[in-house]
C-alpha cells in the first residue's frame, strides 16, 4: 500500500470514530515525518502528540500490562484524546481534502 493511501486511511479512520486521536496520531508519525505530506504544522501536532503520550499503551502491546496500571494509563489515554481531538479531526479533514 502506497503511503498516500494509508495516510488517508488512517484520517478516515479516526473521523469515523474507529482510532482515537493519539492512535491515529502514532500511526501516521512515521509515514508523515519529514516526508512532505503534511504541512509543517501538521507534522508539528503529529510529533507533539506522539512525544507526549509515547508512555501510553495502545494496541496489542497493552495486553502485556497489568491491569491495575493498565487501567490509570487507559485514563490518561482517554484524557490525550479528548485533548487533541479536536486538533486531530482538522488535520485528518485536510488529509482527507488535500488527498481525495
Amino acid at each position: 500500500m502506497e503511503r498516500k493511501d494509508s495516510v488517508l486511511e488512517i484520517a478516515q479512520a479516526f473521523l469515523d470514530h474507529k482510532i482515537g486521536a493519539v492512535y491515529a496520531a502514532h500511526l501516521l508519525y512515521p509515514l508523515v515525518l519529514d516526508s512532505g505530506v503534511l504541512s509543517q504544522d501538521q507534522e508539528n501536532l503529529i510529533v507533539g502528540i506522539v512525544s507526549s503520550t509515547d508512555h501510553l499503551p495502545m494496541g496489542s502491546i497493552s495486553e502485556l500490562w497489568d491491569s491495575t496500571t493498565l487501567s490509570l494509563k487507559t485514563k490518561q489515554l482517554f484524557e490525550a484524546d479528548e485533548q487533541f481531538s479536536a486538533r486531530m479531526a482538522s488535520v485528518s479533514r485536510e488529509i482527507m481534502k488535500t488527498f481525495v
